[in-house]
């Protein structure tokens, strides 16, 4: 039998599949748009999704805590500069006619590919497991709320793709409910993530700065603000020091590991519309849809 906590893994893994189907598309559409060569371009679906209010770093940051708010303010300028946004940070006719054209090219090419019943079968589950998810009364619920806004289709397919997109959305809602009940800051989670997931090893504060380029630190930045988040950890008592070293403590594991659970918690309870039987089917559609998706290895 399959568990509930066992669906969203297999949700991804199917929305992977699909997207090796159309990704190259997305990306020629992308090469060939007025956004190709502005920095920070794929904010404007948060733009497109919050308009008349303006984009900024304090709405970007609900979505991202965890990230550079030095780079987010640069790239809310570059899109200023670039007439994506007006000069309060709104996104801009000009701005939101380029991205509704890449939305309707992955529309089309979603549209575009064969389906059978198991498409159809898992995108009524996840109507309903979604329609659970944004109605939950825990935890706050802003960043499935503003997903839900954007990328509209109008088939099954569609739905199996964008709703999976949402939850995802969800998910992170759920994760930032749960550390911030540790009074932490997303950046002090990160610092703790990074020893937690290394937890036998020993790390200095530079190298973890190189493993995390993604969310936009420049390194010597970056390392400046892990030298205070860990001190931060330290004082907590969720970390150790030793010179320029530091490894996580038995207590920064148990509240790494009482996040995952609340977040899960959290998230899970939108799939209790499930009974186990229809867990089971699901699980089987998304599987069958992972095997249908996936490119013959000679087509890659």
């Amino acid at each position: 039998m399959t568990q509930k906590q066992d669906l969203w893994g297999l949700m991804t893994v199917a929305q992977g599949a699909i997207v090796q189907n159309f990704g190259s598309k997305i990306q020629e559409a992308v090469q060939n748009s007025i956004l190709n060569e502005v920095q920070g371009w794929g904010n404007l679906g948060l733009a497109m999704a919050i308009k008349p209010d303006p984009l900024t770093v304090e709405r970007m940051a609900t979505r991202n805590p965890y990230g550079s708010e030095a780079r987010m303010q640069s790239n809310v300028d570059a899109l200023k500069e670039a007439n994506m946004l007006d000069a309060n940070g709104v996104i801009t006719d000009e701005a939101n006619s380029a991205y509704m054209t890449l939305v309707d090219t992955q529309n089309n090419a979603i549209g575009e590919l064969e389906v059978d019943n198991n498409v159809e079968q898992a995108a009524t589950f996840i109507k309903r497991v979604f329609d659970a998810a944004i109605n939950l009364d825990e935890p706050d619920n802003t960043n499935i709320k503003e997903a839900s806004t954007r990328d509209l289709g109008d088939t099954a397919i569609h739905d199996l793709f964008y709703l999976t997109a949402r939850l995802n959305a969800f998910r992170d809602d759920c994760h930032i409910a749960a550390w911030r009940k540790h009074d932490i800051d997303g950046r002090m989670l990160e610092a703790l993530t990074i020893l937690w997931s290394e937890s036998e090893e020993t790390k200095t504060a530079t190298a973890m700065a190189e493993g995390r380029p993604y969310r936009g630190w420049e390194e010597s930045d970056w390392k400046t603000s892990l030298d205070a988040l860990l001190d931060a950890l330290v004082k907590k008592g969720w970390a150790t020091q030793d010179g320029d070293e530091y490894i996580i403590t038995d207590d920064g594991k148990s509240v790494r590991d009482a996040i995952e659970k609340q977040t899960n918690e959290y998230f899970y309870a939108a799939f209790d519309v499930l009974n186990d039987k229809q867990v089971d089917t699901f699980a089987d559609s998304l599987k069958a849809i992972e095997e249908h998706f996936t490119p013959e290895p000679e087509a890659q």
